[in-house]
């Protein structure tokens, strides 16, 4: 459950980065933002190329205190490959960009400049305990991006804390396939 959690945070930071694909002159750096604000911020410098985009994103490592040594094998890497027409392209990841589904999030620091993206988000989950700290650092183009998460979630049962760090990417192949039809 957290890593589905976990995936739509990496999602959101890869939509709000690809957003900024392209900004030069209005530069991002906020403070104490909420999701929306950051979202609102980044959207205006929409730059990304429709076409064939390849993403994929990857749960590297996971620290829960007690779990046995060996039950976390490296997992592989989720894929997903995608067309993204002109008009998504223009209006990239709307329902993100909303932050549906992340809790209640802000970002403690956002900054997106020179295609490179840093931010801190502080959120508390529903229906979970404690609070959860996610860092992300990424670099961002027209035609790709990766980014880095780590996010540490404190106050869980027993005073534990776990902490997640994932990778996602995404690259443009081309145009996208021709419908047969």
């Amino acid at each position: 459950m957290r890593s589905i959690k976990l995936a739509s945070v990496a999602a959101l930071a890869g939509a709000v980065m690809l957003a900024g694909c392209g900004k030069k002159a209005d530069d991002v750096s906020l403070k104490n933002a909420s999701v929306e604000t950051v979202a609102n911020s980044a959207k205006g410098a929409v730059k990304i190329e429709p076409g064939q985009w390849e993403m994929s994103f990857l749960i590297d490592k996971m620290e829960i205190p007690g779990m046995p040594a060996g039950s976390n094998p490296p997992q592989q890497a989720q894929k997903a490959s995608t067309c993204i027409t002109p008009e998504q392209a223009a209006k990239p990841a709307g329902d993100l960009f909303a932050g549906k589904g992340a809790g209640d999030c802000k970002f403690d620091t956002f900054t997106m400049n020179d295609g490179k993206m840093n931010a801190t988000m502080s959120c508390k989950m529903p229906n979970m305990p404690g609070q959860s700290k996610t860092v992300m650092s990424g670099n961002y183009a027209s035609t790709h991006f990766d980014n880095e998460v780590t996010s540490t979630v404190s106050g869980m049962p027993g005073g534990q804390t776990v902490t997640i760090h994932a990778t996602s990417s995404g690259r443009r192949l081309g145009e996208c396939p021709a419908k047969s039809g």
